[in-house]
């Protein structure tokens, strides 16, 4: 189910980003059913590129949430996505290409990887 999708962004910059699960029809299963993401936890995590440690410990940024988390602004998302909501503050990292990914545990405990990828932090041009 794991997607590679890199993710290009901005220091200090508030970072949404919507996701969507839906699975791809395949000759085996060509009307998948959509991935029902109202009792799931996702979990976004990003590393330096170095890091082959499994755990989290060294982790530059760690995001927890459900999809009850998501802003105001975005109204009725569909049952198979979510949106990483990363705040500004939290996006006061420094620049350089590091590794994330985003994982979801559903209801029953099972985990997948939904996307992974390289995540490059730029400076901005101008400073506020």
């Amino acid at each position: 189910m794991a997607t590679q999708y890199n993710i290009d962004t901005f220091r200090q910059e508030t970072l949404q980003l919507a996701v969507n699960l839906n699975l791809p029809a395949t000759p085996e299963n060509p009307m998948p059913q959509p991935v029902d993401t109202s009792n799931a936890i996702f979990y976004f995590t990003v590393k330096r590129s170095q890091d082959m440690s499994s755990h989290n410990r060294n982790a530059i940024l760690k995001k927890e949430f459900t999809n009850q988390d998501v802003p105001e602004q975005v109204s009725e998302m569909p049952i198979s996505s979510t949106m990483i909501n990363v705040s500004s503050e939290e996006m006061d990292i420094p620049t350089g290409t590091y590794k994330y990914d985003l994982r979801m545990q559903d209801q029953y405990g099972k985990v997948d990887t939904i996307c992974y990828g390289k995540f490059i932090v730029r400076q901005n041009t101008t400073q506020l």
